[in-house]
């Protein structure tokens, strides 16, 4: 008996031979219910017993044959729940949990200067928690080269004008996602446009002063004048 339930769990649902093939399977809408930990489905045909399967390892026999109780549930594994019927014919169906995610690589933000700068990244998944990251980096004209990053952060010293792309990786994943869009920053602008923001920045208050002062040396002329030259009364 244990063998024909294992022979029925590893073969394939679409490989299963049916005496009629318009026939209606005899469970459909396959799903997990994660708030209740519970593999459930709708039952649309006479089966005398349904068993749940873990990775093609039995784990439980299904309550009144409407679903499968667990006490835990994979969150970041992606695991093949299989659920197996005798009857005429046998039927076997399965699902992964939780779904294969996609990940989408976020942008890179930053802020540098000569000595130093500063990225950041925002990586958003629904079931991983902890990535890897990898950069490649490339300064100038000189060849490119891959950095791990610690975090969603990164320093580079002594940036110069770079480009850089991104990927990552879950801590329970193996393969690397593509790589992201090149991002390219400008930190060396060069001692004139240095010296040029320095010179607008320091004209700006000096001016103010300068106007500041026009006011006030107006504003004593006309006084004076006004005490020398007394308007004379009719």
């Amino acid at each position: 008996m244990a063998f024909l339930w294992l022979a029925l769990c590893l073969t394939p649902a679409c490989c299963l031979l049916h005496r009629d093939e318009d026939r209606e399977p005899p469970i459909k809408n396959l799903r997990m219910q994660p708030e209740t930990r519970r593999l459930t489905w709708d039952l649309s045909g006479n089966v005398s017993e349904i068993l749940c399967f873990i990775n093609s390892r039995l784990i439980t026999k299904a309550i009144d044959n409407r679903y499968c109780q667990f006490r835990v549930l994979p969150s970041c594994q992606v695991t093949n729940f299989t659920v197996a019927s005798t009857g005429d014919p046998p039927f076997s169906a399965g699902i992964l949990y939780p779904t294969p995610e996609r990940l989408s690589l976020p942008n890179i933000t930053g802020m540098c200067n000569k000595s130093y700068s500063i990225m950041e990244w925002n990586m958003s998944s629904h079931f991983n928690h902890r990535f890897t990251y990898e950069l490649e980096i490339q300064k100038g004209s000189d060849p490119a080269y891959t950095e791990e990053a610690p975090g969603s952060y990164f320093v580079l010293p002594n940036p110069g004008n770079y480009t850089v792309r991104l990927r990552a990786h879950a801590r329970f994943r193996k393969t690397w996602t593509e790589w992201s869009p090149v991002w390219r920053f400008e930190c060396d602008l060069g001692k004139d446009t240095h010296f040029r923001d320095w010179l607008t920045s320091a004209l700006i208050p000096l001016g103010a002063l300068l106007a500041l002062g026009l006011g006030v040396a107006l504003c004593r002329r006309y006084s004076l004048l006004q005490k020398l030259f007394p308007r004379s009364r009719t």
